[in-house]
């Protein structure tokens, strides 16, 4: 009997060796290239932000690891045939709890101006950000810039 077992249970694994399954078909990813302007080498602030041209998105890499992405409204490109000109503003909304122990909802705003020479990409970047009662606080860091593509 103990033959006839090992025997039937030879026979099963063998069997379920040689088989297989329909392997799934592979679907492709909806992803594309997507145009940016690639903002580097920002002179005491983050390690890179990306302004999205079609999309109203902003991503900021505070290092080479941690992003954070940002709404972003009021774009404007202004570019010349020399210049790089792009102001945008960012908007980061967070749930807060208040003095009292209240959740609440805090929209926080960054401005952002940047002007590069397009032959060299060097330029500036000028960066307001507002607190939750809106006073602005005002910061302008050198920085390189240059059009990209990205996937997204």
């Amino acid at each position: 009997m103990k033959k006839i077992f090992n025997l039937l249970l030879v026979l099963v694994v063998a069997l379920g060796s040689f088989t297989s399954c329909e392997p799934d078909p592979y679907v492709k990813p909806d992803i594309a290239l997507t145009p940016v302007y690639a903002v580097t080498d920002i002179a005491d602030h983050v390690y890179k932000i990306n302004v999205y041209k079609q999309k109203s998105l902003l991503t900021s890499w505070a290092d080479k690891i941690k992003i954070v992405s940002y709404e972003t409204t009021n774009y404007e490109d202004t570019s010349d045939d020399t210049n790089y000109m792009v102001k945008l503003t960012a908007v980061e909304r967070k749930t807060e709890v208040d003095s009292e122990g209240n959740k609440i909802n805090v929209v926080y705003t960054y401005d952002y101006e940047f002007t590069a020479n397009m032959e060299t990409g060097a330029g500036t970047m000028t960066y307001t950000s507002y607190d939750s009662a809106g006073n602005p606080t005002t910061s302008y860091h050198a920085m390189m810039m240059k059009e990209d593509q990205v996937y997204n």
